[in-house]
């Protein structure tokens, strides 16, 4: 047996710099990967407050007065969520009919992430929306223009648990 066998018996000799090369590529698809599993998860780009409040053109408190199915052929929502306005903070609102805003999961269901699912009847909600060319009313940003109150306090919830209504009045009314 001769010297070069023994060599690719052992394994082949590496080049310079083929080490810190394999290094460098075994980086970039470690960091590529991670990149991907991170943003795999976030449907929606969190607004900040006073674009959320800027984007809207009605924001109101309004109680689930009921949740049923939607007809067939609802603009492809499987559940319509009824709601009673209380309370206009920003914009204009007639009170009849009443709020109908479509979505695909009722209270309790296993929803995906960032999917609308309004709390069951009884329950008051704080709403973020923006008028659709057909006249109905849509969330501004999905889940983000939903906030449920906490029943008796009146505190947000969800995605608007660090804010108050008051917050809120006060960025309407240009005062941040």
């Amino acid at each position: 047996m001769n010297a070069g066998s023994l060599v690719s018996l052992v394994g082949r000799v590496r080049q310079p710099g083929a080490t810190r090369r394999g290094a460098l590529l075994a980086s970039l698809v470690a960091g590529l990967a991670i990149l991907s599993i991170g943003s795999a998860r976030a449907y929606i780009r969190t607004m900040p407050l006073p674009e959320l409040v800027a984007a809207s053109e009605l924001i109101a408190i309004a109680e689930v007065i009921e949740i049923a199915d939607a007809p067939r052929g609802a603009a492809g929502a499987r559940i319509r969520n009824v709601l009673k306005v209380s309370r206009v903070l920003k914009g204009r609102y007639a009170p009849a009919p009443p709020l109908t805003i479509g979505t695909h999961y009722r209270p309790g269901e296993a929803a995906r992430e960032d999917s609308v699912v309004f709390p069951p009847q009884g329950q008051r909600v704080l709403l973020f929306l923006k008028q659709a060319p057909d006249g109905s009313w849509r969330l501004v940003n999905g889940i983000q223009g939903l906030w449920p109150l906490e029943a008796g306090s009146g505190k947000t919830l969800r995605m608007g648990f660090r804010y108050s209504i008051a917050e809120v009045e006060r960025l309407i009314a240009g005062k941040p």
